[in-house]
């Protein structure tokens, strides 16, 4: 099997199974925090004036990918046993705007002011990014189909064992 095969089969690649069936693809949050970095990276890049507080914003929010693709990356050495190639990009991706984010940081002059409403705009971009995040979760689970206790144990899958480990007691 290949890489992205046995890493999409692990127990690592869900989380919250015993909220719902299959749990929620690991890969659905991610996509809301990489949106949301995208959203904010735009909305610097359109200004006249970046303001250094943003940027150190920016540093703390692309640590959050680069620290789970570390985790990530040690469960499938470790773990796992193999790597996924996609897996491999958004390692590096996550990565790459960690550093973009330090680049625009340091190059964006100091104000010389530290306004009280730093922290207040920090916390408007952390609840904004959580909606981004929470979005496709909560789409996910309002629109997934529903699966009946009775059709799980009779619908006659052609490979019942776990050879992978994914299944819940």
């Amino acid at each position: 099997a290949s890489g992205c095969h046995t890493v999409l089969m692990s127990p690592y690649s869900s989380v919250l199974r015993d909220l719902t069936w299959g749990g929620i693809p690991i890969a659905l949050p991610a996509l809301g925090v990489f949106a949301f970095l995208l959203f904010r990276a735009v909305d610097l890049l359109l200004r006249k004036r970046m303001v250094r507080g943003e940027t150190g914003f920016m540093i703390a929010a692309t640590a959050l990918p680069v620290l789970t693709s570390i985790v990530y990356g040690i469960i499938s050495a470790t773990q796992i046993g193999t790597f996924c190639k996609v897996c491999l990009g958004i390692y590096l991706s996550s990565l790459g705007v960690f550093v973009a984010a330090i680049a625009a940081h340091v190059f964006t002059r100091p104000s010389g002011e530290h306004k009280a409403g730093d922290l207040s705009q920090w916390g408007f971009y952390f609840v904004e990014g959580l909606a981004m995040v929470a979005l496709p979760v909560l789409l996910y689970l309002a629109f997934k189909p529903a699966y009946a206790d009775s059709l799980l144990h009779t619908s006659g899958l052609r490979h019942p064992e776990d050879k992978y480990g994914v299944m819940l007691d």
